[in-house]
């Protein structure tokens, strides 16, 4: 079966690559013929969008208190994203299948096309706001094509939140096949928002294992241990405790990301802002003996590799898909939400005999979710 993935933009955020290339490598393991949709948003948005995520983000930052940047990307040109991609499309290049950038107005040509025999949106937040009519695949005019949603998630804020995309999404909705979604919480959103009934799925990096991952990576280097570090958003409080955990374990550190993400109009040089390689970022996991994140594909990653962890609560981008994560697996104590909850115990190994029950139950789950929608046994 030919089977499009839509997901978001394969650039350089490492969680979205990482389950892009986990649900692509899972479904062509069942022997499909898969391609993904690399959809990036309009270079430019209209002037009222970008004053109402400054609005959103200024309450959040100024009234409620959240450690949230007041500009998210805001302004990035699509060259200037090439350029802080130079080294993950590499990686891209090598391991997933995918059409080239294409924006939102091409989505109607990339059907024509192609002509997939289906089609399979997610993971990861494809149900914000701004993201959910090409979700819903409001361009795919085509009788009998299949349409599902594997681990589909949200942020703070959803389809549902506005009235104008949820009409459209809830006629949308009657073409799909069936939907399973990344958090349990949105079963109950589906279900009230949408009048359909949703199972919970793994996210796709949890279906593969350690040395899927490893596998995919051509750089090499030294397997010494190290003090992996996975930081979106980056904080005082968040450097005092990466601080304080070098000091006990004596270890050097290995930072995922950049040091500083580039912003337009700042004095940062963007050829200093170039993101490392995904397989900088695989074999770092591979070799950390403890691993300190605010991302919820670094706290999926950490499970995947067996490492313990410690998750700063990331409240600005949304705790729900965190605590779902965690709950599952038994690990909620390694959330935290600042430094000062931190204990020695996290260094302590995760508990691996429940760990690995779990897994193969969920998997279990979700790769009977993806066959069935697709006839297989």
């Amino acid at each position: 079966m030919k089977i499009g993935i839509l997901t978001h933009p394969l650039d350089y955020n490492y969680g979205c690559l990482l389950q892009a290339f986990a649900l692509q490598k899972t479904l062509k393991s069942m022997g499909h013929d898969v391609v993904t949709i690399n959809r990036y948003s309009n270079q430019s948005q209209p002037f009222h969008k970008v004053l109402k995520d400054w609005i959103y983000r200024f309450v959040s930052r100024f009234v409620k208190g959240n450690d949230v940047p007041l500009c998210w990307n805001i302004g990035l040109s699509l060259e200037m994203k090439r350029i802080l991609a130079t080294n993950t499309q590499k990686f891209v290049d090598r391991n997933i299948d995918n059409t080239g950038i294409v924006f939102p107005d091409d989505l109607l040509q990339v059907d024509k096309k192609y002509k997939f025999d289906a089609y399979v949106v997610g993971s990861d937040q494809v149900w914000l706001p701004h993201f959910s009519e090409n979700s819903f695949l409001d361009f795919v005019h085509r009788d009998n094509v299949i349409k599902i949603f594997y681990a589909a998630s949200t942020g703070k804020r959803s389809f549902a939140d506005d009235h104008k995309i949820l009409t459209k999404c809830q006629k949308l909705v009657g073409t799909f096949k069936d939907i399973s979604v990344r958090e349990d919480n949105l079963i109950e959103l589906v279900k009230d928002t949408l009048d359909r009934d949703a199972i919970q799925v793994l996210d796709p990096t949890l279906l593969l294992n350690a040395k899927d991952y490893l596998d995919a990576c051509i750089e090499r280097t030294n397997d010494s241990p190290v003090i992996f570090t996975y930081i979106l958003d980056k904080t005082a409080d968040k450097r005092a405790l990466i601080e304080r955990v070098k000091n006990d374990l004596k270890l050097p550190i290995e930072n995922g990301s950049v040091d500083q993400d580039y912003k337009p109009g700042s004095n940062l040089n963007i050829e200093d802002c170039i993101y490392p390689s995904v397989d900088h970022w695989i074999i770092s996991m591979s070799r950390a003996k403890f691993v300190i994140t605010d991302s919820f594909h670094g706290t999926c990653m950490s499970i995947v590799f067996r490492k313990p962890f410690v998750v700063v609560g990331n409240v600005a981008r949304g705790l729900n898909r965190f605590a779902s994560l965690l709950k599952l697996f038994g690990l909620e104590k390694r959330l935290i939400a600042s430094s000062n909850e931190f204990d020695v115990r996290f260094y302590e190994s995760i508990d691996t005999k429940y760990l690995e029950t779990t897994i193969a139950k969920m998997r279990d789950i979700s790769l009977t979710f993806l066959r069935k929608n697709f006839n297989q046994k």
